[in-house]
């Protein structure tokens, strides 16, 4: 017995032994229970019904004019998208329209996290309006964008109800008919583009005609402006306050003005155009843009060959800058209020016979003195058309000339007194401002100088403030300004 009992204890050692070796032991085979990941949970798969109706009169689809309005329906199968707003989230999956027509069932099995109160955005496509073909086929198939929300009411198993959908249009329909300035005759455009809003529209027709459907996103108030390609010439049109509104329909006949070459530019009715940089007359700065031009200055002055500048008997109109010289900043006639420079003209009949601007900038920035004003109009780096003069400083007889012409656009009839060297309402920048701000250009200033020299102190400024011809000491470098002109 004894015997035994010490043989039931040595093994019960070598076992102790042997789990303490095992508890140490490195063995590479050793399984290590590993942490379970928890199964992310089943995003749910609902059915949703809703009943959708268009909500204005130009909501999608095959859109038909019939004289007045545009008439829009659903084509069966047209898909809806749809995002959670109350969660921020998108939804997976699309609802389609089951029946075509004003009004149809859209149904479909959308994935995502939906709750009862919570606020769906049904989208219809997306838009893209810049190109265009000019019709409502075109529309329909490219520019339809349509939203609508809805709530959800209930949850029945894997049912979603909601509330009905009314869709809206996010883009106006406009219908353009052009036609020339007398209302007379139609144009058939090969292009046409329509700027709103900062944002220029292309609308290519498949072959050239008068009559253009256009998308636009809706505006309120805003300026628009037209640049057709009729054959091989250029007509243009423009309105500064302009309503679109999203979901309407409007029918549009535009009477266009033809766009001519700065050579034929002969009418009191071009005062107030853009030159481009390419020759030709634009409504405003937004069309010479949009037909690929530089906008170079405004038309003030029209009048007969050699009329406008002494240096050239083939100059018969003058533009100015779109802009101030020397970066909007005030400047200086010259830095001495002690010499003579030019031909002196103290009398006010005198100095306004002075049209000689281009000489005048001519002599002053290459007498080796310092003539900021000259200096800032002749340097004036905007391009402007070839066969067209330098920029220079106007003369005060050539301001006369602004003067008038700006204010006979204002008018609407001529206007041709000269500048007084007291106060005339006619000729101030309150009443000529309109006229400049109107094609995009920047207002005038209170005063300006001209290159006309009172005597050895004193220079010629126009007055913009009074409306008058005034003269001050050629060194004051804090109240007047320079605005560049050209001839053509």
């Amino acid at each position: 017995m004894k015997k035994t009992m010490k043989t039931m204890k040595m093994w019960a050692a070598l076992l102790v032994a042997g789990l303490a070796l095992s508890a140490c032991s490195n063995d590479d085979n050793e399984i290590i229970p590993q942490p379970v990941e928890p199964e992310a949970p089943a995003v749910p798969t609902f059915t949703m019904t809703v009943s959708a109706q268009k909500g204005d009169d130009t909501m999608r689809g095959t859109l038909t004019d019939n004289g007045t309005t545009v008439s829009p329906a659903w084509e069966e199968n047209d898909e809806v998208s749809v995002y959670n707003i109350t969660k921020n989230t998108e939804i997976t999956g699309t609802l389609k329209a089951q029946t075509a027509g004003s009004t149809t069932t859209l149904k479909g099995e959308l994935t995502g996290t939906i709750n009862v109160d919570d606020q769906l955005r049904l989208r219809y496509k997306s838009a893209s309006y810049a190109s265009q073909v000019g019709t409502l086929a075109g529309i329909a198939a490219n520019c339809d964008y349509a939203i609508a929300t809805v709530t959800v009411t209930a949850i029945n198993g894997s049912s979603i109800t909601t509330t009905n959908a009314t869709f809206a249009s996010q883009q106006a329909i406009v219908k353009f008919t052009l036609k020339n300035a007398s209302g007379s005759a139609e144009l058939s455009a090969s292009r046409l583009k329509v700027v709103a809003n900062g944002t220029t529209y292309t609308i290519t027709p498949a072959s050239a005609t008068a009559t253009l459907y256009v998308a636009l996103p809706g505006i309120s108030s805003k300026a628009i402006t037209l640049v057709a390609t009729v054959g091989g010439t250029t007509y243009d049109f423009a309105k500064s306050s302009v309503t679109f509104a999203n979901g309407k329909f409007y029918r549009i006949s535009v009477k266009t003005t033809e766009c001519r070459s700065k050579s034929d530019v002969t009418s009191p009715t071009d005062l107030g155009r853009v030159i481009g940089a390419n020759g030709y007359a634009y409504v405003n700065t937004t069309a010479a843009i949009a037909a690929g031009t530089t906008a170079s200055g405004i038309i003030a002055y029209i009048g007969s060959k050699g009329s406008v500048d002494a240096s050239s008997s083939t100059y018969k109109g003058l533009a100015i800058a779109l802009t101030d010289a020397n970066n909007g900043s005030y400047c200086q006639w010259y830095n001495n209020n002690s010499s003579k420079c030019l031909s002196q003209a103290p009398a006010i009949d005198t100095a306004l016979g002075y049209k000689n601007g281009i000489a005048s900038t001519s002599t002053l920035t290459s007498d080796g003195h310092t003539h900021a004003a000259a200096t800032a109009c002749k340097t004036f780096s905007t391009a402007k058309p070839s066969g067209t003069s330098a920029w220079f400083l106007p003369s005060l007889g050539q301001w006369n000339l602004i003067a008038q012409g700006l204010a006979t656009k204002k008018k609407g009839s001529t206007v041709s007194t000269d500048l007084p060297t007291d106060e005339n309402s006619t000729y101030k920048a309150t009443n000529l401002n309109s006229v400049i701000t109107a094609v995009g250009g920047t207002e005038f200033r209170n005063s300006y100088w001209s290159s006309t020299e009172y005597d050895g102190n004193a220079a010629w400024y126009m007055s913009f403030n009074y409306g008058r011809a005034a003269y001050y000491s050629k060194i004051i470098k804090n109240s007047i300004y320079a605005r560049a002109v050209f001839a053509f």
